[in-house]
């Protein structure tokens, strides 16, 4: 009897089908469980994971992520991990100039940094800052401010009280000499460089 009873246990375990979990590897998106499947079974694919500032690409079936995982025929024969793989998210930068000289649109990573342009020009104006808002009430800090999504940062401006040398327009503008007395004085260097600019019929840059 005792025999028996031995033997039809070892019938059932043999008999019994084995199950492996399923990890899935969320790469620091929205937790999905682990799942169990039995050997031989293919793995029902989860809900694509969402990862904020990320797009989903495809599930991996190693960590390095260079083979999809084939969820219409890839097999479970032990306990395995399947990988997400998420590309990241690029948002536009523009950069409104109100009337200044171009400043050239940036690609930017999202949560990352933006370039600080080069200092825009605007005749007659001396150029303040660059701005969050088109109220130009929050100053931009190219160091700390990071994108999340499409941005416009805004130029702001001063008008210069004696009006401001134009760099591009420079040639034969009285108007720049008069600037140059008022603001440094006849004898200054940036007057008679300037003087001597429209005497000569040449541009003069500051």
């Amino acid at each position: 009897m005792l025999l028996l009873l031995v033997f039809l246990v070892f019938i059932l375990v043999a008999c019994s089908i084995a199950t492996y979990t399923i990890t899935f590897d969320v790469d620091g998106g929205e937790s999905i469980e682990s799942i169990k499947v039995e050997e031989n079974a293919l793995v029902t694919r989860p809900n694509d994971p969402v990862k904020t500032g990320y797009d989903f690409i495809e599930w991996y079936e190693d960590a390095d992520k260079t083979e999809i995982w084939n969820f219409s025929s890839k097999k479970v024969l032990k306990n395995i991990t399947i990988y997400a793989k998420f590309s990241i998210q690029k948002f536009n930068v523009t950069f409104d100039v109100d009337g200044g000289s171009q400043v050239d649109e940036q690609r930017i990573d999202y949560n990352t940094v933006v370039n600080e342009p080069l200092t825009p020009t605007k005749a007659r104006h001396d150029f303040i800052g660059w701005y969050k808002d088109a109220l130009k009430l929050s100053e931009w800090n190219f160091l700390t401010e990071k994108v999340t999504k499409n941005t416009t940062i805004y130029a702001k401006w001063a008008i210069a009280k004696e009006g401001c040398f134009d760099k591009e327009k420079a040639n034969n503008n009285l108007q720049d000499i008069v600037y140059f007395i008022g603001k440094f004085g006849k004898n200054s260097d940036r007057f008679l460089r300037a003087k001597l600019a429209v005497d000569n019929n040449i541009k003069f840059y500051t």
